[in-house]
């Protein structure tokens, strides 16, 4: 995952989507930490949890 970068766009669909899950928490900074928490997470699942994988690309699919 080191080739995907954050942008603009992606940091303003998590603060649209923060408005409503969170919107104490519904700004640019928040929202670009959350992004990387979850780049992180996921990089993390293939380490710990391979099977894991699986479940999440399940949920991907029916998205």
């Amino acid at each position: 995952m080191s080739g995907f970068e954050i942008t603009d766009k992606d940091v303003q669909a998590i603060v649209n989507w923060l408005k409503q899950a969170d919107p104490k928490n519904a700004d640019e900074e928040h929202a670009r930490d959350f992004l990387l928490f979850l780049k992180l997470s996921y990089r993390d699942v293939g380490f710990d949890d391979p099977d894991k994988i699986e479940d999440l690309y399940d949920k991907f699919i029916k998205s």
